[in-house]
Protein backbone atom coordinates (compact mmCIF):
# COMPACT_ATOMS: atom_id res chain seq x y z
CA UNK A 1 0.00 0.00 0.00
CA UNK A 2 3.00 2.33 0.78
CA UNK A 3 4.59 1.83 -2.68
CA UNK A 4 0.63 2.59 -4.33
CA UNK A 5 0.26 5.89 -2.31
CA UNK A 6 3.82 6.89 -2.76
CA UNK A 7 3.26 6.60 -6.90
CA UNK A 8 -0.07 8.50 -6.53
CA UNK A 9 1.47 11.33 -4.88
CA UNK A 10 3.93 11.38 -7.77
CA UNK A 11 1.27 11.12 -10.05
CA UNK A 12 0.13 14.22 -8.65
CA UNK A 13 3.33 15.87 -9.13
CA UNK A 14 3.11 15.53 -13.02
CA UNK A 15 2.40 18.57 -15.05
CA UNK A 16 -1.72 17.94 -15.50
CA UNK A 17 -1.05 19.27 -19.10
CA UNK A 18 1.12 16.01 -19.81
CA UNK A 19 4.37 17.96 -20.12
CA UNK A 20 4.07 18.85 -23.49
CA UNK A 21 5.52 22.23 -23.60
CA UNK A 22 8.88 23.41 -22.98
CA UNK A 23 12.32 22.95 -25.29
CA UNK A 24 11.87 18.95 -24.70
CA UNK A 25 8.38 17.24 -24.46
CA UNK A 26 8.89 15.10 -21.56
CA UNK A 27 8.68 10.93 -22.18
CA UNK A 28 9.18 7.67 -20.67
CA UNK A 29 12.77 6.98 -22.69
CA UNK A 30 13.29 2.77 -23.24
CA UNK A 31 16.98 2.31 -24.47
CA UNK A 32 16.62 -1.30 -25.39
CA UNK A 33 19.55 -2.50 -22.97
CA UNK A 34 17.57 -2.48 -19.21
CA UNK A 35 18.29 1.22 -18.91
CA UNK A 36 16.45 4.13 -18.97
CA UNK A 37 13.10 2.97 -18.69
CA UNK A 38 12.14 5.55 -16.04
CA UNK A 39 10.01 8.70 -16.89
CA UNK A 40 12.09 11.20 -17.65
CA UNK A 41 12.83 13.90 -20.43
CA UNK A 42 14.50 12.07 -23.19
CA UNK A 43 17.88 12.62 -22.92
CA UNK A 44 20.55 11.03 -25.07
CA UNK A 45 22.90 11.59 -22.01
CA UNK A 46 21.69 8.72 -20.24
CA UNK A 47 20.76 6.67 -22.97
CA UNK A 48 22.63 5.28 -26.07
CA UNK A 49 19.78 6.86 -28.44
CA UNK A 50 20.58 6.38 -32.18
CA UNK A 51 20.56 10.23 -33.52
CA UNK A 52 18.21 10.38 -36.41
CA UNK A 53 18.47 11.58 -39.65
CA UNK A 54 18.14 15.60 -39.68
CA UNK A 55 14.28 16.22 -41.22
CA UNK A 56 14.11 18.10 -44.77
CA UNK A 57 15.01 21.83 -44.87
CA UNK A 58 11.61 22.37 -46.02
CA UNK A 59 8.23 20.01 -45.54
CA UNK A 60 8.27 17.46 -47.54
CA UNK A 61 5.54 17.79 -50.47
CA UNK A 62 2.54 15.67 -50.63
CA UNK A 63 0.94 14.34 -53.63
CA UNK A 64 -2.25 16.13 -54.73
CA UNK A 65 -5.06 13.84 -53.68
CA UNK A 66 -7.22 14.62 -57.12
CA UNK A 67 -3.62 14.29 -59.00
CA UNK A 68 -3.95 11.47 -61.63
CA UNK A 69 -0.38 11.79 -62.18
CA UNK A 70 0.99 8.43 -59.67
CA UNK A 71 5.14 9.00 -58.43
CA UNK A 72 7.30 7.44 -60.57
CA UNK A 73 8.82 4.30 -60.14
CA UNK A 74 12.74 3.02 -60.18
CA UNK A 75 11.91 -0.50 -59.48
CA UNK A 76 14.41 0.35 -56.63
CA UNK A 77 11.45 -0.41 -53.54
CA UNK A 78 13.51 -2.20 -50.92
CA UNK A 79 11.06 -4.27 -49.04
CA UNK A 80 13.59 -4.84 -46.32
CA UNK A 81 12.95 -1.40 -45.08
CA UNK A 82 9.37 -1.68 -44.59
CA UNK A 83 7.25 -3.41 -42.30
CA UNK A 84 4.45 -4.39 -44.71
CA UNK A 85 3.59 -7.46 -43.62
CA UNK A 86 3.18 -6.12 -39.92
CA UNK A 87 5.37 -8.22 -38.63
CA UNK A 88 9.27 -7.52 -38.14
CA UNK A 89 9.91 -10.65 -36.19
CA UNK A 90 11.49 -8.48 -33.38
CA UNK A 91 12.99 -11.13 -30.77
CA UNK A 92 11.62 -9.68 -27.64
CA UNK A 93 10.79 -10.67 -24.16
CA UNK A 94 7.55 -12.14 -23.18
CA UNK A 95 5.25 -9.24 -22.06
CA UNK A 96 1.71 -8.07 -20.82
CA UNK A 97 -0.60 -11.36 -20.59
CA UNK A 98 2.76 -13.91 -20.89
CA UNK A 99 5.05 -11.57 -18.82
CA UNK A 100 4.93 -14.53 -15.94
CA UNK A 101 6.86 -16.89 -18.42
CA UNK A 102 9.77 -14.28 -18.99
CA UNK A 103 11.98 -15.81 -16.25
CA UNK A 104 11.85 -19.07 -18.01
CA UNK A 105 11.58 -18.46 -21.70
CA UNK A 106 13.67 -15.35 -22.42
CA UNK A 107 12.60 -14.96 -26.22
CA UNK A 108 9.53 -13.96 -27.68
CA UNK A 109 7.88 -13.15 -31.04
CA UNK A 110 4.44 -12.12 -31.62
CA UNK A 111 2.64 -13.09 -35.39
CA UNK A 112 -0.66 -11.61 -36.04
CA UNK A 113 -1.74 -11.35 -31.88
CA UNK A 114 -0.26 -14.75 -31.83
CA UNK A 115 3.07 -15.98 -29.64
CA UNK A 116 5.92 -17.49 -29.92
CA UNK A 117 8.32 -17.92 -26.91
CA UNK A 118 11.62 -19.78 -26.45
CA UNK A 119 13.68 -20.68 -23.99
CA UNK A 120 18.02 -18.86 -24.44
CA UNK A 121 18.97 -22.48 -25.85
CA UNK A 122 16.98 -21.92 -28.96
CA UNK A 123 18.48 -20.43 -31.55
CA UNK A 124 16.98 -17.60 -33.00
CA UNK A 125 17.07 -18.89 -36.95
CA UNK A 126 14.80 -22.05 -35.44
CA UNK A 127 12.53 -19.03 -33.44
CA UNK A 128 12.24 -17.18 -36.48
CA UNK A 129 11.65 -20.07 -38.48
CA UNK A 130 8.56 -21.19 -36.58
CA UNK A 131 6.91 -17.60 -36.65
CA UNK A 132 7.53 -17.45 -39.90
CA UNK A 133 5.82 -20.54 -40.40
CA UNK A 134 3.16 -19.22 -38.41
CA UNK A 135 2.72 -16.13 -40.51
CA UNK A 136 2.42 -18.08 -43.35
CA UNK A 137 -0.56 -20.64 -42.41
CA UNK A 138 -2.32 -17.64 -41.34
CA UNK A 139 -1.74 -15.62 -44.01
CA UNK A 140 -0.87 -17.95 -46.81
CA UNK A 141 -1.31 -16.10 -50.03
CA UNK A 142 1.09 -13.59 -48.43
CA UNK A 143 -0.20 -10.13 -49.03
CA UNK A 144 0.30 -8.83 -45.58
CA UNK A 145 -3.49 -9.75 -44.74
CA UNK A 146 -4.49 -12.24 -42.67
CA UNK A 147 -6.74 -15.09 -44.49
CA UNK A 148 -9.01 -15.75 -42.25
CA UNK A 149 -10.01 -12.61 -39.63
CA UNK A 150 -12.27 -14.70 -37.14
CA UNK A 151 -9.72 -17.57 -36.92
CA UNK A 152 -6.70 -15.01 -35.70
CA UNK A 153 -9.36 -13.34 -33.59
CA UNK A 154 -10.37 -16.54 -31.68
CA UNK A 155 -6.19 -17.44 -31.55
CA UNK A 156 -5.51 -13.98 -30.25
CA UNK A 157 -8.24 -13.75 -28.01
CA UNK A 158 -6.34 -16.97 -26.44
CA UNK A 159 -3.00 -15.95 -26.87
CA UNK A 160 -1.97 -19.04 -28.79
CA UNK A 161 1.67 -19.51 -27.67
CA UNK A 162 3.80 -22.18 -29.59
CA UNK A 163 6.52 -22.69 -26.74
CA UNK A 164 9.95 -24.04 -27.98
CA UNK A 165 12.83 -25.36 -26.12
CA UNK A 166 15.67 -26.83 -27.71
CA UNK A 167 15.26 -30.11 -26.56
CA UNK A 168 12.51 -31.96 -24.72
CA UNK A 169 14.22 -31.80 -21.34
CA UNK A 170 14.89 -27.94 -22.04
CA UNK A 171 11.45 -27.27 -22.35
CA UNK A 172 10.05 -29.50 -19.68
CA UNK A 173 13.09 -27.65 -17.06
CA UNK A 174 11.14 -24.53 -18.68
CA UNK A 175 8.18 -25.39 -17.79
CA UNK A 176 8.94 -26.41 -14.16
CA UNK A 177 9.38 -22.67 -13.62
CA UNK A 178 6.28 -21.03 -14.72
CA UNK A 179 4.56 -19.75 -12.08
CA UNK A 180 1.56 -21.96 -10.84
CA UNK A 181 -0.84 -19.17 -11.99
CA UNK A 182 0.20 -19.35 -15.78
CA UNK A 183 -0.43 -23.38 -15.18
CA UNK A 184 -3.83 -22.75 -13.93
CA UNK A 185 -4.32 -20.40 -17.13
CA UNK A 186 -3.59 -23.33 -19.53
CA UNK A 187 -5.94 -25.86 -17.25
CA UNK A 188 -8.55 -23.28 -17.87
CA UNK A 189 -8.02 -22.55 -21.90
CA UNK A 190 -7.70 -19.07 -21.33
CA UNK A 191 -4.27 -19.75 -23.13
CA UNK A 192 -3.62 -22.39 -25.68
CA UNK A 193 0.05 -23.49 -25.91
CA UNK A 194 1.73 -25.79 -27.79
CA UNK A 195 5.34 -27.31 -27.90
CA UNK A 196 7.71 -27.22 -30.19
CA UNK A 197 11.65 -28.78 -29.67
CA UNK A 198 14.60 -26.90 -31.39
CA UNK A 199 15.92 -30.53 -32.34
CA UNK A 200 13.26 -31.34 -34.55
CA UNK A 201 12.86 -27.70 -36.37
CA UNK A 202 14.77 -27.81 -39.37
CA UNK A 203 15.33 -23.95 -40.44
CA UNK A 204 16.03 -22.57 -43.47
CA UNK A 205 19.64 -22.46 -42.98
CA UNK A 206 20.21 -26.39 -42.41
CA UNK A 207 20.29 -29.35 -44.64
CA UNK A 208 16.75 -30.62 -45.53
CA UNK A 209 17.46 -33.94 -44.64
CA UNK A 210 14.37 -35.02 -42.16
CA UNK A 211 11.02 -33.79 -42.33
CA UNK A 212 10.33 -30.36 -40.34
CA UNK A 213 8.05 -30.78 -36.94
CA UNK A 214 7.15 -26.93 -37.31
CA UNK A 215 5.04 -27.86 -40.12
CA UNK A 216 3.15 -30.43 -37.53
CA UNK A 217 3.20 -28.38 -34.64
CA UNK A 218 2.39 -24.54 -35.34
CA UNK A 219 -0.44 -26.37 -37.45
CA UNK A 220 -2.03 -28.02 -34.19
CA UNK A 221 -1.80 -24.91 -32.67
CA UNK A 222 -3.82 -22.82 -35.08
CA UNK A 223 -6.38 -25.82 -35.35
CA UNK A 224 -7.42 -26.60 -31.54
CA UNK A 225 -6.79 -22.95 -30.79
CA UNK A 226 -8.26 -20.97 -33.80
CA UNK A 227 -10.35 -23.46 -36.02
CA UNK A 228 -12.24 -25.27 -33.49
CA UNK A 229 -13.38 -21.61 -31.56
CA UNK A 230 -13.90 -19.80 -34.90
CA UNK A 231 -16.12 -22.94 -36.53
CA UNK A 232 -17.33 -25.35 -33.19
CA UNK A 233 -19.73 -27.02 -35.86
CA UNK A 234 -17.92 -27.69 -38.52
CA UNK A 235 -14.08 -27.95 -36.34
CA UNK A 236 -14.85 -28.34 -33.27
CA UNK A 237 -12.78 -30.92 -31.37
CA UNK A 238 -15.69 -32.88 -30.04
CA UNK A 239 -18.20 -35.49 -30.49
CA UNK A 240 -20.57 -34.41 -33.25
CA UNK A 241 -19.39 -31.76 -35.03
CA UNK A 242 -18.56 -32.42 -39.11
CA UNK A 243 -14.55 -32.49 -38.57
CA UNK A 244 -15.47 -35.41 -35.46
CA UNK A 245 -18.12 -37.27 -37.59
CA UNK A 246 -15.07 -37.43 -40.30
CA UNK A 247 -12.16 -38.45 -37.77
CA UNK A 248 -14.47 -41.57 -36.90
CA UNK A 249 -14.89 -42.23 -40.35
CA UNK A 250 -11.15 -42.34 -41.08
CA UNK A 251 -10.34 -44.12 -38.08
CA UNK A 252 -13.19 -47.03 -38.41
CA UNK A 253 -15.34 -46.45 -35.78
CA UNK A 254 -16.16 -43.59 -32.66
CA UNK A 255 -13.68 -44.20 -29.90
CA UNK A 256 -13.32 -41.54 -27.14
CA UNK A 257 -12.03 -41.79 -23.53
CA UNK A 258 -15.03 -41.82 -20.90
CA UNK A 259 -12.85 -39.63 -18.80
CA UNK A 260 -9.73 -37.60 -18.90
CA UNK A 261 -7.58 -39.23 -16.55
CA UNK A 262 -7.87 -42.28 -19.07
CA UNK A 263 -5.33 -41.00 -21.34
CA UNK A 264 -2.51 -40.56 -18.77
CA UNK A 265 -0.15 -43.26 -20.67
CA UNK A 266 -1.06 -47.12 -20.06
CA UNK A 267 -5.10 -46.70 -20.39
CA UNK A 268 -7.85 -46.83 -23.27
CA UNK A 269 -7.67 -43.52 -23.88
CA UNK A 270 -9.17 -42.84 -27.27
CA UNK A 271 -8.18 -46.00 -29.04
CA UNK A 272 -10.55 -48.90 -30.22
CA UNK A 273 -11.02 -51.66 -27.86
CA UNK A 274 -7.45 -53.57 -27.65
CA UNK A 275 -6.02 -50.94 -29.79
CA UNK A 276 -6.75 -52.85 -32.89
CA UNK A 277 -8.02 -50.26 -35.35
CA UNK A 278 -10.29 -51.93 -38.55
CA UNK A 279 -8.62 -53.15 -41.65
CA UNK A 280 -10.65 -50.48 -43.37
CA UNK A 281 -9.57 -47.64 -41.47
CA UNK A 282 -6.99 -45.34 -43.23
CA UNK A 283 -6.61 -43.24 -39.98
CA UNK A 284 -5.05 -45.26 -37.36
CA UNK A 285 -2.97 -43.50 -34.81
CA UNK A 286 -2.30 -45.38 -31.82
CA UNK A 287 -1.38 -43.04 -28.80
CA UNK A 288 -2.73 -43.86 -25.37
CA UNK A 289 -2.27 -40.20 -24.64
CA UNK A 290 -3.85 -38.77 -26.99
CA UNK A 291 -7.85 -37.74 -26.21
CA UNK A 292 -10.69 -37.90 -29.12
CA UNK A 293 -10.15 -33.82 -29.33
CA UNK A 294 -6.35 -34.76 -29.32
CA UNK A 295 -6.97 -37.49 -32.79
CA UNK A 296 -9.41 -34.88 -34.24
CA UNK A 297 -6.25 -32.27 -33.82
CA UNK A 298 -3.80 -35.33 -35.80
CA UNK A 299 -6.22 -36.15 -38.19
CA UNK A 300 -6.50 -32.33 -39.81
CA UNK A 301 -2.68 -32.32 -39.62
CA UNK A 302 -2.51 -35.48 -41.92
CA UNK A 303 -5.47 -34.56 -44.08
CA UNK A 304 -3.87 -30.92 -44.75
CA UNK A 305 -0.07 -31.56 -45.27
CA UNK A 306 -1.08 -34.82 -47.33
CA UNK A 307 -3.09 -32.59 -49.49
CA UNK A 308 -0.25 -29.78 -49.37
CA UNK A 309 2.33 -32.19 -50.64
CA UNK A 310 4.13 -32.76 -47.41
CA UNK A 311 3.47 -36.31 -46.77
CA UNK A 312 4.30 -37.54 -50.30
CA UNK A 313 7.90 -38.58 -49.90
CA UNK A 314 6.81 -40.28 -46.48
CA UNK A 315 4.23 -42.77 -46.93
CA UNK A 316 6.31 -45.97 -46.52
CA UNK A 317 8.01 -43.75 -43.07
CA UNK A 318 4.09 -42.94 -41.82
CA UNK A 319 1.98 -45.91 -43.24
CA UNK A 320 1.27 -47.29 -39.82
CA UNK A 321 -0.71 -44.10 -38.94
CA UNK A 322 -1.42 -42.69 -41.79
CA UNK A 323 -2.32 -43.99 -45.80
CA UNK A 324 -3.51 -41.40 -48.00
CA UNK A 325 -0.07 -39.79 -47.79
CA UNK A 326 -0.78 -37.55 -51.65
CA UNK A 327 -3.52 -35.71 -52.41
CA UNK A 328 -4.31 -37.81 -54.85
CA UNK A 329 -4.85 -40.82 -52.53
CA UNK A 330 -6.40 -38.01 -50.00
CA UNK A 331 -8.82 -37.15 -52.44
CA UNK A 332 -9.57 -40.80 -53.27
CA UNK A 333 -10.22 -42.25 -49.81
CA UNK A 334 -11.37 -39.24 -47.65
CA UNK A 335 -12.83 -37.13 -50.53
CA UNK A 336 -15.27 -35.44 -47.68
CA UNK A 337 -12.23 -33.99 -45.87
CA UNK A 338 -10.74 -32.60 -49.29
CA UNK A 339 -14.14 -31.29 -49.83
CA UNK A 340 -13.97 -29.43 -46.49
CA UNK A 341 -10.73 -28.15 -46.34
CA UNK A 342 -10.98 -26.72 -49.79
CA UNK A 343 -14.06 -24.89 -48.91
CA UNK A 344 -13.48 -21.07 -49.98
CA UNK A 345 -15.79 -20.21 -46.66
CA UNK A 346 -13.15 -20.88 -44.85
CA UNK A 347 -9.83 -19.89 -47.23
CA UNK A 348 -7.60 -22.53 -45.04
CA UNK A 349 -4.31 -22.18 -46.57
CA UNK A 350 -3.64 -23.71 -50.16
CA UNK A 351 0.47 -23.84 -50.24
CA UNK A 352 2.92 -25.30 -48.07
CA UNK A 353 4.79 -23.13 -45.62
CA UNK A 354 8.69 -23.04 -46.03
CA UNK A 355 9.98 -20.94 -43.75
CA UNK A 356 10.39 -17.87 -45.89
CA UNK A 357 7.43 -15.35 -45.18
CA UNK A 358 7.67 -12.70 -47.64
CA UNK A 359 4.48 -10.89 -47.80
CA UNK A 360 4.06 -8.47 -51.05
CA UNK A 361 1.33 -5.63 -51.00
CA UNK A 362 3.10 -3.62 -53.97
CA UNK A 363 2.52 -4.20 -57.43
CA UNK A 364 5.79 -4.20 -59.70
CA UNK A 365 6.65 -4.88 -63.20
CA UNK A 366 9.34 -6.71 -64.88
CA UNK A 367 10.49 -3.64 -66.82
CA UNK A 368 10.04 -1.43 -63.71
CA UNK A 369 7.26 0.50 -65.63
CA UNK A 370 4.69 2.00 -63.43
CA UNK A 371 1.77 0.02 -62.74
CA UNK A 372 -1.85 0.99 -63.93
CA UNK A 373 -3.37 0.86 -60.73
CA UNK A 374 -6.44 2.31 -62.07
CA UNK A 375 -5.59 5.75 -62.36
CA UNK A 376 -7.56 7.62 -59.37
CA UNK A 377 -11.04 5.46 -59.66
CA UNK A 378 -11.76 4.69 -56.00
CA UNK A 379 -13.70 1.23 -57.42
CA UNK A 380 -9.77 0.23 -58.87
CA UNK A 381 -7.46 2.29 -57.33
CA UNK A 382 -5.45 0.70 -54.62
CA UNK A 383 -3.26 3.04 -51.94
CA UNK A 384 -1.41 0.23 -51.32
CA UNK A 385 0.08 -0.99 -54.50
CA UNK A 386 0.85 2.60 -55.41
CA UNK A 387 4.63 2.45 -56.19
CA UNK A 388 7.43 5.20 -55.43
CA UNK A 389 10.75 6.54 -55.96
CA UNK A 390 11.14 7.12 -52.26
CA UNK A 391 12.88 5.53 -49.61
CA UNK A 392 10.31 3.45 -47.01
CA UNK A 393 10.91 4.28 -43.64
CA UNK A 394 10.44 6.32 -40.79
CA UNK A 395 11.72 9.52 -41.48
CA UNK A 396 10.31 13.09 -42.76
CA UNK A 397 9.90 12.26 -46.42
CA UNK A 398 9.79 8.58 -46.03
CA UNK A 399 6.88 6.58 -48.19
CA UNK A 400 5.81 5.43 -44.69
CA UNK A 401 5.87 2.11 -43.35
CA UNK A 402 2.78 -0.24 -43.70
CA UNK A 403 1.10 -1.28 -40.35
CA UNK A 404 -1.05 -4.33 -39.80
CA UNK A 405 -1.73 -4.88 -36.71
CA UNK A 406 -4.82 -5.67 -34.45
CA UNK A 407 -6.49 -2.91 -33.59
CA UNK A 408 -9.60 -1.63 -31.03
CA UNK A 409 -12.34 0.11 -31.84
CA UNK A 410 -13.78 1.97 -28.51
CA UNK A 411 -16.48 0.25 -27.15
CA UNK A 412 -15.95 -2.74 -29.23
CA UNK A 413 -15.53 -6.34 -28.07
CA UNK A 414 -13.03 -7.62 -30.60
CA UNK A 415 -9.66 -6.45 -31.68
CA UNK A 416 -9.93 -6.16 -35.45
CA UNK A 417 -7.02 -6.73 -38.00
CA UNK A 418 -5.75 -2.96 -39.34
CA UNK A 419 -3.84 -2.21 -41.97
CA UNK A 420 -2.41 1.39 -42.38
CA UNK A 421 -2.08 1.85 -46.12
CA UNK A 422 -5.65 1.40 -46.23
CA UNK A 423 -6.28 4.98 -44.88
CA UNK A 424 -4.05 6.47 -47.60
CA UNK A 425 -5.66 8.08 -50.36
CA UNK A 426 -7.49 6.12 -52.60
CA UNK A 427 -8.66 8.22 -55.29
CA UNK A 428 -11.33 10.20 -54.17
CA UNK A 429 -9.19 12.93 -52.28
CA UNK A 430 -10.96 12.36 -49.13
CA UNK A 431 -8.26 11.20 -47.27
CA UNK A 432 -6.81 12.84 -44.49
CA UNK A 433 -3.49 13.26 -42.43
CA UNK A 434 -3.00 10.81 -39.61
CA UNK A 435 -1.14 11.43 -35.95
CA UNK A 436 0.66 8.22 -35.02
CA UNK A 437 1.11 8.12 -31.04
CA UNK A 438 3.46 5.65 -29.08
CA UNK A 439 2.05 5.20 -25.75
CA UNK A 440 2.55 2.92 -22.85
CA UNK A 441 -0.39 2.82 -20.47
CA UNK A 442 2.80 2.49 -17.52
CA UNK A 443 3.77 5.64 -18.53
CA UNK A 444 3.14 8.81 -16.33
CA UNK A 445 3.61 11.41 -19.45
CA UNK A 446 1.20 8.67 -21.36
CA UNK A 447 -1.02 8.88 -18.07
CA UNK A 448 -0.93 12.42 -18.21
CA UNK A 449 -1.08 13.30 -22.01
CA UNK A 450 -4.83 11.15 -22.11
CA UNK A 451 -6.28 14.89 -21.52
CA UNK A 452 -4.14 16.20 -24.19
CA UNK A 453 -5.28 13.46 -27.34
CA UNK A 454 -8.86 13.53 -26.19
CA UNK A 455 -8.83 17.32 -27.05
CA UNK A 456 -7.05 16.70 -30.31
CA UNK A 457 -9.93 14.31 -30.76
CA UNK A 458 -11.86 16.89 -31.04
CA UNK A 459 -10.22 20.08 -32.14
CA UNK A 460 -8.85 18.29 -35.09
CA UNK A 461 -11.86 16.08 -36.07
CA UNK A 462 -12.40 15.45 -39.87
CA UNK A 463 -8.34 16.83 -40.26
CA UNK A 464 -6.38 14.89 -38.71
CA UNK A 465 -6.82 11.11 -37.74
CA UNK A 466 -5.13 9.72 -34.60
CA UNK A 467 -3.92 6.11 -34.51
CA UNK A 468 -2.57 4.69 -30.84
CA UNK A 469 0.18 2.14 -30.75
CA UNK A 470 0.02 0.60 -27.35
CA UNK A 471 3.48 -1.00 -26.44
CA UNK A 472 4.96 -1.99 -23.55
CA UNK A 473 9.07 -1.73 -22.13
CA UNK A 474 10.73 -4.69 -22.57
CA UNK A 475 13.25 -4.07 -20.08
CA UNK A 476 11.00 -2.97 -17.26
CA UNK A 477 8.75 -5.26 -15.37
CA UNK A 478 6.48 -2.70 -14.33
CA UNK A 479 5.43 -1.83 -18.19
CA UNK A 480 3.54 -5.24 -18.88
CA UNK A 481 0.36 -4.31 -19.89
CA UNK A 482 -2.18 -6.66 -22.03
CA UNK A 483 -5.09 -5.97 -24.36
CA UNK A 484 -7.22 -5.75 -21.23
CA UNK A 485 -5.11 -3.10 -19.60
CA UNK A 486 -5.16 -1.34 -22.86
CA UNK A 487 -8.86 -1.17 -23.55
CA UNK A 488 -9.31 0.61 -19.67
CA UNK A 489 -6.51 2.71 -20.56
CA UNK A 490 -8.55 3.56 -23.77
CA UNK A 491 -12.35 3.68 -22.50
CA UNK A 492 -11.42 4.67 -18.77
CA UNK A 493 -12.92 1.03 -17.56
CA UNK A 494 -13.51 0.47 -13.82
CA UNK A 495 -12.64 -2.51 -14.37
CA UNK A 496 -8.60 -2.09 -15.48
CA UNK A 497 -5.26 -1.33 -13.95
CA UNK A 498 -3.06 0.76 -15.32
CA UNK A 499 -0.01 2.76 -14.29
CA UNK A 500 2.05 -0.35 -13.27
CA UNK A 501 -1.13 -1.41 -11.67
CA UNK A 502 -1.56 1.24 -9.11
CA UNK A 503 -4.48 3.19 -10.72
CA UNK A 504 -7.90 2.20 -12.22
CA UNK A 505 -8.00 3.44 -15.78
CA UNK A 506 -11.45 4.85 -14.95
CA UNK A 507 -9.13 7.36 -13.75
CA UNK A 508 -6.92 8.47 -16.35
CA UNK A 509 -7.49 11.88 -17.16
CA UNK A 510 -9.14 12.92 -20.23
CA UNK A 511 -12.35 11.34 -21.45
CA UNK A 512 -12.66 8.03 -23.46
CA UNK A 513 -10.38 8.02 -26.64
CA UNK A 514 -12.08 7.46 -29.82
CA UNK A 515 -8.96 7.00 -31.66
CA UNK A 516 -8.18 3.77 -32.77
CA UNK A 517 -5.90 1.84 -29.99
CA UNK A 518 -3.00 -0.70 -31.68
CA UNK A 519 -1.40 -3.39 -30.20
CA UNK A 520 2.47 -3.45 -30.38
CA UNK A 521 3.04 -5.16 -26.84
CA UNK A 522 5.83 -6.43 -28.59
CA UNK A 523 7.33 -3.54 -29.74
CA UNK A 524 7.14 -4.07 -33.51
CA UNK A 525 6.28 -1.40 -34.80
CA UNK A 526 8.17 0.75 -31.90
CA UNK A 527 10.99 -1.13 -33.25
CA UNK A 528 10.28 -0.46 -36.56
CA UNK A 529 9.83 3.50 -36.64
CA UNK A 530 12.93 3.80 -34.28
CA UNK A 531 10.68 5.08 -31.29
CA UNK A 532 12.90 5.04 -27.98
CA UNK A 533 10.43 7.30 -25.55
CA UNK A 534 6.67 7.59 -25.11
CA UNK A 535 4.96 9.19 -26.12
CA UNK A 536 6.17 9.84 -29.23
CA UNK A 537 4.07 11.40 -32.19
CA UNK A 538 4.53 10.27 -35.93
CA UNK A 539 2.45 12.65 -38.59
CA UNK A 540 1.98 11.05 -41.78
CA UNK A 541 0.16 12.98 -44.69
CA UNK A 542 -3.64 11.49 -46.67
CA UNK A 543 -0.49 9.94 -48.85
CA UNK A 544 1.37 7.93 -47.04
CA UNK A 545 4.44 10.48 -46.68
CA UNK A 546 5.82 10.96 -43.75
CA UNK A 547 5.28 14.71 -42.47
CA UNK A 548 6.97 14.88 -39.38
CA UNK A 549 8.78 13.00 -36.95
CA UNK A 550 9.14 13.83 -33.21
CA UNK A 551 12.11 12.29 -32.57
CA UNK A 552 14.13 14.30 -35.24
CA UNK A 553 13.33 17.93 -33.87
CA UNK A 554 15.04 16.70 -30.06
CA UNK A 555 17.25 19.04 -29.21
CA UNK A 556 19.62 16.76 -27.33
CA UNK A 557 20.07 14.61 -30.24
CA UNK A 558 20.43 17.85 -32.73
CA UNK A 559 16.90 18.98 -33.59
CA UNK A 560 15.11 22.28 -33.37
CA UNK A 561 12.88 21.42 -30.71
CA UNK A 562 9.44 22.13 -32.22
CA UNK A 563 7.01 20.54 -30.14
CA UNK A 564 4.21 18.17 -31.44
CA UNK A 565 1.90 21.08 -30.83
CA UNK A 566 3.10 23.22 -33.23
CA UNK A 567 4.12 20.87 -35.68
CA UNK A 568 0.21 20.14 -35.65
CA UNK A 569 -0.54 23.93 -36.00
CA UNK A 570 2.08 24.21 -38.82
CA UNK A 571 1.14 21.04 -41.00
CA UNK A 572 -2.28 20.58 -40.28
CA UNK A 573 -3.86 24.15 -39.37
CA UNK A 574 -4.78 26.09 -35.77
CA UNK A 575 -6.89 23.92 -32.93
CA UNK A 576 -10.92 24.98 -33.11
CA UNK A 577 -11.16 25.42 -29.67
CA UNK A 578 -8.10 27.19 -28.08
Amino acid sequence: MRTVALVSMLLLLLPASGCLGGEDEEQCTFDGKGGGDECTVASSENSDVEVPPAPPVTPPATQDPNSTEQEPSNGSHNQSNSTVPGISFHIGSPNGTLSEMSGAFSKHVEVFGSHVIATSAVSDEDLLHASAVLAEYLDNDEDGIVDNGLIVEHLSSRSATLVMGATEADLEAAIDEIPESMHVRFDNGDIVVQALFGDETVNNNETQDRFDATLEEVLHLITHGGWAHAYPDVFGEVNGSLIGNLTDAARGGHFEEEEIDDCDGGGQCALPPGGNYPEDAWYTYDDDTCSYACMITEYVYWGLTSMLGAQAQRCSEIEHEWRPCTFAALNETDPELVTLLTNPEFNLPKVLPDGDYAPVTSTSSSNDEVVDNGATDPATYDPCAVETDRDVGPWEGNKSLNILADGHALGADAWQPFEFCKSWDNGTGEAIPTMLIFVSTDCGHCWNHGTTISQWEIDYAGRMNIVMLAVNFETNEKFTADRDEVKGFQGKLSGSLCYQNSQSCADRPGDAHASLYLDDLNQSQMSAWQVTSTPTHIIIGHDGIVLWHQKQHRSDLGGDGETTQSAIERLIGPQTNT
